[in-house]
């Protein structure tokens, strides 16, 4: 299984359920075959990201096309303040270590995702779809909170969601812990 086809239909997403079951052993194999995916997907960030390094410019064969892209909620890129906001997720979810970088158009489409979800549930861009991208991105680069960034950018939590989900539900297992609601 390639590693763009794990990221792109969100196998470790759909396969997370699965890891709480209670059988043993289809637990036991979902975990297996969750980190088996993990491994092939960071190993094939690590590669691209080796041979962007080596290229004196980068290929656009690398790059999908727009046609090919999940394009199904979307007609064309978003503009002025939802760019904006895309650009802004984009670089919260990026990591600076080597070892957890992923592909730029990974990035890129999970932030779209993001701004979309955000735009249909709140419609224009008034105060409910700016606070929420506030509380999104404050998780995102709260250096305490690294599950929730690692769980969004590997699927265990699906974009579209988090123009629903609850500054709680964002939080970081520790600060859940310290104040049950």
């Amino acid at each position: 299984v390639e590693a763009r086809t794990i990221v792109k239909i969100r196998a470790g997403a759909h396969l997370k359920p699965l890891t709480a079951h209670v059988d043993v052993d289809v637990s036991r194999r979902a975990k297996e075959l969750r980190n088996r995916w993990k491994q092939v997907v960071a190993n094939a960030s690590t590669v691209k990201l080796s041979e962007t390094k080596t290229k004196s410019q980068p290929s656009t064969k690398d790059v999908p096309a727009p046609s090919q892209r999940n394009q199904t909620k979307r007609t064309e890129p978003p503009q002025g303040t939802r760019g904006k906001a895309v650009e802004l997720l984009i670089t919260a979810m990026e990591d600076v270590e080597e070892e957890h970088r992923i592909d730029a158009t990974v990035l890129e489409r999970i932030a779209q995702d993001v701004e979309q979800g955000l735009h249909e549930h709140f419609g224009d861009n008034g105060k409910g779809y700016k606070a929420q991208l506030r509380t999104i991105l404050f998780n995102l680069r709260d250096k305490q909170n690294p599950d929730f960034k690692r769980n969004l950018r590997e699927g265990n939590v699906q974009p579209e969601t988090l123009a629903t989900l609850s500054p709680e539900g964002m939080a970081s297992e520790r600060k859940k812990r310290r104040n049950p609601t």
